[in-house]
């Protein structure tokens, strides 16, 4: 019984060795049809290529017509006649000066021309009795010399006084601070009896209704900019955007920022927007590029050593073409390379294929650049 028992169990282990390495030869064979398999891709076509890009610009809006108001002659502010806020109309007293000096000048100047008028009118009588005089041969000549002089003088004298009185009426004219057009006093800087120098702002005046956006624009992209451009214009939480186009650009940069000034003009003002708020101008600029650009999904592109490859598949096999960054996005980046509208490229599956080398396309994907 014992050896029965001996010889079947050296029979069931000799079944088990050989099952072992019936399934040990099995796996065998696996890994080696798994490295005769080609890498499955999935491809897009290419899009058409695209001319240009959107640009994003921060800017303030400004009032078209803007004027910082002061006095041309100095004195003691003596009313403000026009508060923040207030619409004037053109030609209306915005402030006033203390125009009593002015005044005096005035007084004197007159007294001192009606003066100088009696001045001439007695010269000029003088003259007229020399010249009798003269023609009567009752005086000599050399006196009808001095008449002439004198009655010059006394007219070269009326002359001046006139002007000095015309100057000195024109500043007491300049202590009345008028507004040169419609529009509404944005901001007052002076209170009532401060002392005023020529130049010394007052006042703001401005017109809320026709509004600019002014944008900064590097020099890196000012040369792509032209007057009559379209933009649109945006701003926080706006549900929609105005249109505007360029009117003005700056053809000197400015000194610290070394950013170039542009105006876009809106083509409408809404009431939420006013002088002085944050806004977005985006514009529609072309690619500084002489080949065409496409905008593709940003897994598309690989790179190595700092050069960007994007790998087109040819009759069933990878060829990679290097290409140059233009723009990204958050999900898409738009390159340039020798690439061309309608070719299949690689959008999965990239990173395991080397150039050269056959692919499987697994499917072709519907991709919106």
């Amino acid at each position: 019984m014992t050896r029965v028992k001996s010889t079947g169990l050296k029979l069931s282990l000799l079944c088990s060795s050989v099952v072992f390495m019936l399934w040990g030869c099995g796996n065998s064979e696996q890994p080696q049809a798994a490295s005769t398999a080609l890498p499955l891709v999935q491809v897009m076509e290419l899009p058409a290529p695209v001319s240009d890009r959107v640009h994003q610009f921060s800017g303030i809006l400004e009032s078209d017509k803007t004027a910082e108001l002061s006095f041309r002659v100095p004195g003691t502010l003596e009313q403000i006649l026009a508060d923040e806020g207030s619409q004037v109309k053109k030609g209306q007293v915005i402030a006033r000066l203390d125009p009593h000096d002015f005044q005096v000048s005035v007084m004197e100047l007159e007294a001192r021309l009606s003066e100088a008028e009696a001045a001439h009118r007695l010269a000029a009588i003088e003259l007229k009795r020399v010249r009798a005089a003269i023609n009567d041969k009752a005086i000599a000549g050399v006196k009808l010399d001095r008449a002439i002089s004198a009655e010059a003088r006394a007219k070269a004298g009326v002359e001046l006084l006139k002007q000095s009185l015309k100057k000195a009426q024109d500043s007491l004219a300049y202590t009345s601070l008028k507004a040169p057009y419609d529009g509404v006093i944005g901001k007052r800087f002076v209170d009532r009896y401060e002392q005023v120098d020529v130049g010394t702002q007052i006042v703001t005046i401005h017109q809320p209704t026709t509004l600019n956006a002014v944008v900064d624009v590097s020099e890196s992209q000012i040369w792509n900019l032209r007057q009559g451009a379209n933009g649109e214009v945006s701003w926080f939480n706006a549900e929609g955007s105005v249109a505007a186009e360029i009117t003005q650009i700056a053809s000197v940069p400015d000194r610290l920022k070394r950013t170039y000034e542009v105006t876009f003009a809106l083509k409408q003002a809404p009431k939420q927007l006013v002088a002085g708020k944050a806004v977005n101008v985006a514009v529609n600029l072309p690619y500084a590029s002489q080949a065409p650009v496409f905008c593709i999904p940003a897994m598309a592109v690989s790179s190595q050593k700092s050069q960007l490859y994007v790998n087109r598949v040819v009759n069933e096999h990878a060829s990679a073409v290097a290409v140059k960054a233009m723009s990204q996005t958050d999900d898409s980046i738009c390159v340039s390379g020798e690439l061309q509208q309608g070719e299949r490229i690689i959008l999965a599956g990239g990173a395991f294929v080397e150039n050269g080398h056959k692919v499987e396309v697994l499917g072709e994907a519907q991709v919106k650049s």
